[in-house]
Order: C-alpha cells, then sequence, then structure tokens
C-alpha cells in the first residue's frame, strides 16, 4: 500500500469517528456490537463474507442495504422496518453479507441509518495471493513445490496467510489446502526458532524456510546466502514434522 493510500485510510478512520463521537445516535439505530470477514485472513483468491453482529429491537428489526464501494470504504444503509423504534436493542441479530472476491488492501465498512452520519466502522485487509509467504515481519520467507504426477513437472504452491507465525498452501485451488507451515520463537527455550510442518497429501513436495538475517535477501548473490531449512517428501508418502533446532539465534 502506497504511502497516500495509507494516509487516506488514516483520514477517512479520523472522519468515521469524529461523526461517531459528535452526533448522538437515533433510538432506533441498532446496537451493532461488531463485524468480521470470513475466511479470517482472506486474500484476493478467496471469496469474503462480512459477518455483522449486534443487538436490535424486537419490534423494529433490520436489514442491511447492497454496499456501495468506494475506494477503500464499504458503505451501508440499515432499513428499518418501522419508522420508529423506541423500545430497547435487546434481541441478539447476525447478519452475513457476500462480498465475493475483493482486490489486495485495507477496507474500511460503514454503517449509516437515513441521512445519519455513519455511526459505526471497522477495518480488514485482502491480502494478495502469493507463491511465497513472510511470517515474523518479513523475517522468514516459506516456499513450497510440489510435483504434478500427471507430467512431472514442478510448481510451486500458492501460500495462504493464516497468523504471523502460519501460512496454508494449495495445490489445485484455494478450497484444498494440502500444507500448513508454522515457525515460532523458541529462542527463549534453546536458542533456536522451530519450525512446524503439516502435510495433507501424498504428493513429492518440498518446503523451503528461508531467514532473511541482515537482509540478507537485498545481497547480489544467486542463490541467496541466507540461512535455509529444506524439507522433503517423496511421492507416495506423507511427512508431518517438528524442527526445533532450526535456526539459532
Amino acid at each position: 500500500m502506497t504511502r497516500s493510500t495509507k494516509l487516506r485510510g488514516t483520514w477517512v478512520a479520523a472522519l468515521l469517528l469524529s461523526a461517531a463521537f459528535s452526533h448522538p445516535v437515533a433510538a432506533q439505530t441498532p446496537a451493532i456490537q461488531g463485524t468480521f470477514v470470513e475466511p479470517p485472513r482472506p486474500t484476493t483468491a478467496d471469496e469474503v463474507t462480512l459477518v455483522v453482529y449486534g443487538r436490535q429491537s424486537p419490534d423494529c428489526r433490520f436489514t442491511l442495504g447492497s454496499p456501495s464501494f468506494f475506494p477503500d470504504i464499504l458503505h451501508f444503509q440499515l432499513q428499518a422496518s418501522r419508522a420508529a423504534c423506541d423500545s430497547p436493542a435487546t434481541e441478539p441479530f447476525e447478519t452475513r453479507v457476500p462480498l465475493g472476491r475483493l482486490a489486495a488492501g485495507d477496507y474500511q465498512v460503514g454503517f449509516q441509518v437515513g441521512s445519519q452520519p455513519l455511526f459505526w466502522y471497522e477495518m480488514f485487509a485482502v491480502h494478495p495471493t502469493s507463491r511465497s509467504a513472510r511470517l515474523h515481519d518479513e523475517l522468514f520467507h516459506v516456499d513450497v513445490e510440489w510435483r504434478n504426477p500427471a507430467n512431472g513437472n514442478l510448481v510451486h504452491a500458492t501460500a495462504l496467510p493464516l497468523t504471523d507465525e502460519s501460512a496454508a498452501f494449495w495445490f489445485f485451488g484455494p478450497d484444498n489446502v494440502e500444507v500448513t507451515v508454522k515457525v515460532l520463537d523458541g529462542r527463549p527455550v534453546n536458542g533456536h526458532w522451530w519450525v512446524f510442518l503439516a502435510s495433507m497429501t501424498d504428493l513429492e513436495l518440498t518446503v523451503t524456510v528461508l531467514e532473511n538475517l541482515d537482509d540478507c535477501l537485498r545481497l547480489p548473490s544467486v542463490p541467496p546466502s541466507c540461512p535455509t531449512r529444506t524439507y522433503r517428501q517423496t511421492a507416495g508418502a506423507n511427512r508431518n514434522l517438528i524442527d526445533v533446532q532450526a535456526f539459532a539465534e
């Protein structure tokens, strides 16, 4: 994301916060308690669903209209079943809104009733798909190659970020995860980083974990002169492993 995009997102967030706290919310406004997206860390290959939950008045339920897409804001209008809703918002509700596939970037979700100011916003990020997973603030780069038994070609798997410590990889489609890799900081225990690998396939594959130590990827060396661990699985086998001696501090 560019600097201008970050600045625009910061400005929009400040504007929404100002609107939320400087204008009283009408009695008929539902009490939105939160939103989240599924999958939790979506990529550009995922069908994204927005989940909105909270409480509403039992005699005045709300529905969400289709979102209006601005550069980095999804703007929703809430429609009430009655013009005036004075009873307390005590009934739990949950609404699921399919958003489809989104471009990579940071998004903000805003809600509005009628002409009132936006009274709730949330942020989420959509990550680009990549052959390489970058973990621990890009200290570790993880790549998976697999051999296609149909033609014998080596193919790069596609990474799906899970957390800053872990990632999944798919071969044939994002709905069919084949390998997960997790890197944990075990240095307080034995002075090493730990690598956990779970394979859910019997195809031949190679997992490479590279430590971008001292920014070694920027050095003019081919292949990169970085600390590297390589783990292999032969065709017809299934290998899960724990390497607690992977990278020394």
